[in-house]
């Protein structure tokens, strides 16, 4: 019942999310309808005015070290890649992409606190199965994952800017599949598979103005397998995966 009600505020978190980014694109919207025609050069200038502004704003002369002001606030967008694979079944790993966005705020001058909004995409290949005295495959398992991240982050030097992090990670499966080497698919969402996950992140990053380059990995200790039919072919399969990301660290606080 606890693993259920994180996976629902899960949700609920990325349901927000999403919500006040659809309701800043439908403002959007509404601002443009309402130029009328003979603003159009006016409101194209003030456009490309603000454009300008917001790079020069993405744009901060950072010298980053180990030591900020207390409740500094930063703003990343992350990109990477990332090598997975479900232990306990065999099969090769399957390298992929995965990303998203964070918030850090500081709450000591060396410790800050990160939430992060995440997308990966993972599983592995080259998996066999066997019933009886048959053998099929290779398989190829497929799964995504859209995950809220909680981290501690620790600078343990002043004036040097690496940090040592370690938190939480839950995560909501949107879609899992497995493929035969003929191109046969078979769903394994809702019915076969957990909807969610739970796993703990270990990681360091380091700075170089306003970029990080991260290194991270996420001990997964949930059984993917729910049905009877997913435990006889998956057994105790748990998800492992291996992440390197670049983010771009923005101050807004």
């Amino acid at each position: 019942r606890g693993s259920e009600m994180i996976f629902k505020t899960n949700n609920y978190m990325k349901k927000l999310f999403l919500a006040t980014f659809f309701l800043c694109i439908a403002t959007l919207g509404i601002q443009a309808q309402i130029v009328k025609p003979h603003q159009g050069k006016a409101a194209m200038k003030s456009i490309h005015n603000g454009v300008n502004e917001s790079i020069k704003t993405l744009d901060q002369n950072i010298h980053p070290t180990g030591t900020h002001n207390v409740w500094d606030g930063y703003i990343y967008p992350r990109l990477g890649i990332n090598l997975s694979t479900l232990l306990n079944m065999g099969g090769n790993p399957k390298i992929s992409f995965s990303g998203g966005v964070g918030i850090e705020v500081f709450v000591l001058p060396r410790l800050g606190i990160d939430m992060e909004l995440n997308y990966s995409h993972q599983g592995t290949a080259g998996i066999y199965t066997k019933f009886g005295n048959t053998v099929s495959g290779p398989y190829d398992y497929r799964l995504d994952y859209f995950s809220t991240t909680f981290l501690a982050r620790w600078y343990p030097k002043a004036t040097m800017p690496l940090s040592v992090y370690s938190g939480i990670s839950l995560s909501n499966c949107v879609n899992a599949k497995s493929e035969l080497k003929n191109g046969t698919t078979t769903s394994l969402k809702d019915d076969h598979i957990r909807s969610g996950d739970f796993s703990i992140p270990i990681g360091t990053s380091y700075e170089v103005g306003q970029w990080a380059f991260d290194l991270r990995y996420y001990a997964s200790f949930l059984h993917i397998a729910k049905s009877e039919k997913a435990k006889r072919i998956m057994g105790n399969a748990t998800n492992m995966r291996i992440e390197a990301t670049i983010a771009y660290k923005i101050l807004f606080l």
